[in-house]
């Protein structure tokens, strides 16, 4: 099997979420998919920390993940 083609990987990739490390056996994975494996609520705002900006990242949206990175979450906002 392919595992390059398949997304999995031979080594975890540790990801940290609001300083909460992450592992994950793929190299992709959606908004969503990050938010439920670090018990993030469903209806929290996931961002990328990256330097300079901050990169929001959709639900739907897949990402391809690197060892180390750092996500935050924000919980919805009241503001009409």
């Amino acid at each position: 099997m392919d595992t390059q083609a398949s997304g999995i990987t031979s080594k975890a990739i540790e990801i940290f979420v609001n300083d909460k490390k992450v592992l994950f056996d793929t190299n992709t994975a959606t908004g969503a998919q990050i938010k439920a494996k670090a018990e993030v609520p469903s209806n929290y705002s996931l961002y990328l920390r990256s330097r300079g900006s901050n990169e929001p990242i959709g639900d739907a949206e897949e990402v391809e993940l690197k060892e180390g990175e750092h996500f935050f979450t924000r919980p919805p906002s009241n503001v009409s």
